[in-house]
């Protein structure tokens, strides 16, 4: 049976900047975080990080956008199998110096026209490291109808190891795992760096910017 510690994650205070707001986790989440800190490179598959055995997939799935809107995790399954809609049909009947897609997204397009393909079976003119951002554009303009995804992967971001960094642990409530705790204190032990380390690296980069300042735990029951 998993023990479990006496415990919930309160933030240390620390100065307010013009990019400072309060980020409130639920204990599902919370819990999320913890069980990436347990592997390597703080990336793993989602399936391997739900809360308890319980958690449903979309639930599992709500947990990774919260988290990903707060810009702690980066999330997106990969796209294997897809077909072309009846937008991105139109697009043929459009002059070529008029289509808004770039040239690769166009023999993407080209690449399906004839039915649903696996994306392996993209023109091979079409960088292999390029296909997935070059899908996910295709897919928000709805040009393309996505058929199967792959198993997703989450990776915590440079702004989520800084706001990991200023938890302290405080209060009294059986939420936490000694497993998760042991991630903890070995993700602190490792980043041993000043907090601004993350901080700094985290502010200069645009995708990965997250006001950082402390986290307040909602009031929620914890999974069994």
């Amino acid at each position: 049976m998993e023990a479990f510690v006496c415990s919930t994650f309160a933030a240390m205070n620390s100065v307010q900047t013009n990019a400072v707001k309060v980020t409130q986790l639920s204990t599902p989440e919370l819990k999320f975080l913890l069980r990436l800190l347990g592997h390597e490179d703080y990336l793993a598959p989602l399936e391997l990080l739900k809360p308890s055995p319980k958690v449903a997939k979309a639930d599992l799935l709500a947990i990774a956008q919260s988290l990903q809107a707060q810009d702690l995790i980066d999330y997106r399954s990969e796209i294997e199998r897809f077909s072309i809609t009846q937008r991105g049909r139109a697009l043929f009947k459009i002059e070529l110096a008029a289509r808004p897609a770039t040239p690769d997204e166009w023999r993407v397009l080209q690449s399906c026209r004839k039915g649903a393909i696996v994306v392996e079976q993209i023109s091979a003119k079409v960088p292999h490291e390029a296909r997935q951002d070059l899908l996910q554009n295709l897919e928000q303009r709805e040009f393309i109808k996505v058929l199967r995804r792959g198993a997703a992967d989450v990776k915590l971001t440079l702004a989520g190891k800084a706001f990991l960094r200023r938890y302290r642990p405080s209060g009294c409530q059986a939420v936490l795992s000694l497993d998760l705790l042991t991630h903890y204190l070995n993700f602190m032990a490792l980043t041993g760096e000043p907090e601004t380390q993350f901080e700094d690296a985290a502010e200069s980069s645009a995708s990965e910017a997250l006001p950082v300042n402390r986290m307040v735990p909602r009031e929620t029951s914890a999974i069994a």
